[in-house]
């Protein structure tokens, strides 16, 4: 959806359930399972698709009585297939608490478009599209209906990685991606959250224009170090840009953080010290935190950082 590696993680799990092999026993997800169309030992490998609707029978009296209050869903090009809200609403489902109320993150909201995929995948089903679309829809009505659970996000935080990720209008022109994190409405403006190797959730000052020059020379100095190793000097398209600043090893103090601007929340980001030193987070339960920063040398660091390197993204989070 929006290239953000820390995704990688939750549908790691989710792969586990697709039975790749004839030799290997299928791990049963229950986040899957409770969408599966298919009754109990029924193969799921076929040479030809099948319809949504003869996917979505069970869905739709499944979610009977959420589905009905939500009455007929449209946008600014027409009514949704019913078929497709159905699928909508069983994939946001996972999220419903006994008293029919959803309580979603930002996170939840991008996982769910993902779990659809996942599901139209697993179910042989064409790509269908207008899904994250319904999705949205799904939710303002919810919202309206009172059963979005407040003690979640807020809705225009909710629907703001299908705007931004999945070209629902409207789409924004300029999109900090945040969709890995939850909202947090205390964070000021002139700042950004951003996300370490651990998985922890760190919170970076934006740049300012003064720290062009203190941060140009940190970085000067890494790829000097890269140099003087033997190693290989970076290419155009593995220069990162300056993302901003955090509070670093208490000895060190700030580090700068550069990365890529288009993805600015992905794990693999630069965090260096004045001197061009590279840093990384380490898990650490000493500190309540449950990380701590330590020293590496500039090529471990790179080679793991480089985007030139990387394969092609998927399109899904």
């Amino acid at each position: 959806m929006c290239e953000c590696s820390h995704d990688d993680v939750a549908v790691d799990d989710l792969d586990l359930w697709f039975d790749h092999d004839d030799d290997l026993p299928a791990v049963e997800d229950p986040v899957l399972l409770a969408l599966d169309p298919w009754p109990p030992g029924a193969r799921r490998r076929s040479t030809s698709t099948l319809p949504l609707a003869s996917c979505t029978t069970a869905l739709r009296h499944r979610h009977a009585v959420h589905l009905e209050p939500l009455g007929r869903l449209r946008d600014s090009s027409g009514p949704f297939d019913d078929d497709v809200v159905a699928l909508a609403v069983g994939v946001l489902g996972v999220h419903r608490d006994v008293h029919g109320r959803l309580r979603l993150s930002r996170p939840d909201v991008a996982a769910s478009a993902t779990r659809a995929v996942r599901w139209l995948e697993q179910a042989q089903v064409d790509p269908v599209p207008g899904v994250p679309a319904a999705i949205a829809a799904v939710l303002r009505r919810e919202h309206e209906l009172g059963r979005l659970d407040p003690a979640g996000d807020p809705l225009a935080a909710l629907v703001e990685p299908l705007h931004a990720h999945h070209g629902v209008a409207p789409v924004p022109d300029d999109h900090l991606c945040q969709c890995f994190a939850p909202h947090q409405p205390w964070l000021p403006a002139d700042h950004r959250v951003l996300q370490v190797w651990t998985g922890h959730l760190v919170v970076a000052r934006c740049p300012e224009p003064i720290d062009a020059v203190a941060a140009g020379r940190a970085r000067g100095a890494f790829f000097d170090q890269l140099g003087n190793g033997g190693g290989e000097r970076p290419g155009e398209d593995d220069v990162p840009c300056l993302l901003g600043s955090i509070w670093g090893p208490r000895t060190v103090g700030p580090l700068w953080v550069f990365g890529d601007p288009c993805r600015p929340g992905r794990y693999d980001n630069l965090f260096l010290d004045n001197g061009g030193t590279p840093y990384v987070a380490r898990p650490d339960r000493r500190y309540r935190e449950g990380y701590r920063w330590q020293e590496e040398s500039p090529s471990f660091v790179f080679d793991r950082w480089r985007p030139s390197r990387r394969a092609a993204p998927t399109g899904i989070a």
